[in-house]
């Protein structure tokens, strides 16, 4: 009996461990049905790998840098205006941010919290609470350009609109709602939080993976401290981020030779990313390749390309990402070094 009772705590206890590694594992199994489906072999596949020019490959480099570099800035930009923070190691900021990008791959939707949060508590003793709804914000801005890229996203891939008209119903789209920030920023963030609350509300309501979603609402007054400057910077700093990413899964797509251009990518990408959140799968494992897949048959791509695209795009996606977490490493480390030197130095001599 209480061996019985131990166990049922020790499943309660690693509960979240449990079904992320049963949803990993669901993935993997996903994406091996997605290349049979396809009829590919993995000869096809490395051979397809091999053709890959190098300089799509530095393509590929920079665009998940900028991605890096980009959320870094963000970041950086919400928690000085919240906090009095001012010499931070150079460095810092892209490191830390390439770590939270992998971290909220294996954790969905709070990954990013903790090594953030940790590291500014631990190095300059920055409250919690204010660097935890720094990256809230950060993430909130990135969360709302998604959904204005997804409704044309939808009347693109419903054929309601074309590609030209559909991009520019993206573009009247930002340039409104970012004239909204520097006029109704108090108002338009409000809103915002609002809707937020309520889709996490819904979420949370999804058999399995809905208890994710439950315990991140916040109120509007926490974010309404940033300014509309902050606010319209950040906005558009978000739809550079998407820009970044579906540059790489172009220039992916390009590389193999399937006929997609940078409109179609730009287009298609928005359903691909709401279908990976919505699976909360680890690192989108199977979920994210299932959606491109089902996206580039409705585009009329081979199912055999799409086959070769969904693997080279997941392993040039990730193999970049940790080449960016190598270099923002090496450098923080030399940055944190140089200044310790410097530190040292200047103790000296003012003790002579």
């Amino acid at each position: 009996m209480n061996i019985s009772v131990g166990i049922i705590n020790e499943i309660r206890r690693y509960r979240y461990v449990i079904l992320n590694l049963f949803l990993a594992i669901s993935g993997i199994l996903l994406i091996l049905f997605l290349l049979k489906f396809s009829d590919i072999s993995m000869i096809v596949i490395i051979e397809s790998f091999k053709a890959v020019e190098y300089y799509h490959l530095i393509a590929i480099f920079l665009s998940v840098l900028s991605y890096s570099v980009l959320s870094s800035l963000k970041w950086k930009i919400v928690l000085r205006e919240l906090t009095d923070l001012k010499d931070v190691v150079p460095g810092y900021f892209i490191y830390y941010s390439t770590i939270g990008i992998i971290s909220n791959k294996i954790v969905p939707h709070v990954g990013q919290f903790g090594p953030k949060v940790t590291s500014m508590k631990h190095l300059y003793n920055v409250p919690v609470a204010k660097v935890t709804i720094s990256v809230f914000i950060e993430q909130l801005f990135d969360f709302l350009v998604l959904i204005l890229l997804g409704f044309s996203s939808v009347l693109f891939l419903s054929k309601v609109l074309s590609l030209g008209p559909s991009i520019m119903l993206i573009a009247i789209i930002a340039m409104v709602v970012g004239l909204l920030f520097i006029f109704y920023h108090v108002r338009a963030i409000r809103v915002i939080i609002t809707g937020y609350n309520f889709l996490l509300k819904m979420a949370s309501r999804i058999p399995l993976i809905g208890n994710k979603f439950q315990g991140n609402n916040t109120v509007a007054g926490e974010v309404v401290e940033i300014s509309r400057y902050t606010a319209f910077k950040l906005f558009y700093y978000s739809y550079l981020k998407y820009l970044s990413e579906i540059f790489r899964i172009y220039i992916v797509a390009t590389s193999l030779n399937i006929e997609m251009s940078f409109g179609t990518a730009f287009l298609a990408s928005p359903i691909v990313f709401f279908i990976t959140i919505a699976g909360s799968i680890p690192g989108g494992l199977g979920i994210y390749e299932a959606g491109w897949f089902g996206i580039l048959m409705l585009l009329g791509i081979p199912s055999s390309d799409i086959g070769a695209f969904v693997i080279i795009n997941r392993i040039l996606g990730e193999a970049a990402l940790i080449l960016v977490v190598v270099i923002t490493y090496v450098t923080y480390m030399l940055n944190s070094v140089s200044l310790s030197n410097k530190r040292k130095v200047k103790y000296m001599n003012n003790r002579t």
